[in-house]
């Protein structure tokens, strides 16, 4: 499936109906989803066939995507029920099977039944601030127990140094895919304007009054599936041979539509380049 027709099809999901600040609940949108499910299909193949866990899965972006790409079995977690409701709408009106849903909280410990269970998990936690404080970290290392081999998140650029400590003291591999350009839109009460930011304004973007976030994509590998793997582009749909320059310009990243006011766009040049490691780990 082409990317374009992917995004196409994530548009077309409902999405919360009234947010839970508590849960730290925000919409993944269709086109940074969309990016991350078609360069883990195209890139690393870890899509096609595999078993696939989605963690707070919300209304099922993700999941529902990963299914829709050809996963063997998709199951979305969430302790929250009506957005699990609404995953379920969403699965009906799109028709798409092979997804299981499972109401639990991930954060209690209880997990130990899906150890190791996964191929592939791919999330956007919570940010882990406010009254959560942490909650981004918990999910990742409840991530890496329950995946046989890789987990994809979103984080706060901001977090990088201390994700990268962690991940060396817990002894998996990881490696920065992208940073994206995020629209936090305004979605509880206390949200003042159509497009807000509440992370620190060192790491913010702002264009035509749209308040972006600056996020990582991130990819935990336990083991590689090869012995060696050669450069990728993430914005690429293949995996090439490139430079070890970082590469950014001005055309990397453009506005499309007021769905998409500064997610990430090929155009021209390679948004980031990353070199795997030449040997298994």
């Amino acid at each position: 499936m082409k990317l374009k027709d992917l995004e196409s099809e994530l548009f077309r999901l409902e999405h919360f109906e009234r947010p839970k600040v508590a849960l730290e609940q925000y919409v993944t949108g269709p086109h940074i989803a969309g990016r991350m499910l078609h360069t883990i299909h195209m890139s690393f193949g870890e899509l096609q066939n595999r078993l696939v866990a989605d963690l707070g899965c919300g209304c099922g972006t993700f999941c529902i995507g990963a299914a829709i790409l050809g996963a063997g079995m998709c199951v979305g977690f969430d302790l929250d029920r009506d957005a699990l409701e609404t995953c379920d709408q969403n699965l009906r009106h799109l028709e798409v099977d092979r997804v299981n849903l499972v109401c639990q909280d991930l954060t209690t410990g209880c997990v130990a039944r899906w150890h190791k269970t996964f191929d592939t998990v791919i999330m956007n936690p919570p940010f882990g601030t406010k009254h959560n404080k942490g909650m981004d970290m918990l999910f990742l290392k409840t991530a890496l127990d329950m995946a046989n081999t890789s987990v994809y998140s979103l984080h706060k650029t901001a977090t990088r140094k201390h994700i990268q400590k962690m991940a060396a003291d817990w002894k998996v591999n990881m490696k920065v895919l992208a940073e994206l350009r995020y629209d936090l839109p305004a979605s509880y009460k206390f949200h003042r304007k159509n497009s807000v930011c509440i992370l620190n304004m060192r790491w913010i973007y702002f264009k035509n009054n749209n308040c972006v976030l600056s996020f990582d994509f991130w990819v935990f590998l336990k083991s590689y599936n090869q012995n060696c793997l050669l450069w990728i582009i993430l914005s690429c749909s293949r995996s090439l041979a490139c430079s070890t320059q970082l590469c950014r310009s001005s055309n990397n990243f453009r506005f499309r539509d007021q769905f998409a006011r500064s997610v990430f766009i090929y155009e021209h040049h390679p948004v980031v380049c990353i070199q795997a490691d030449s040997t298994t780990p």
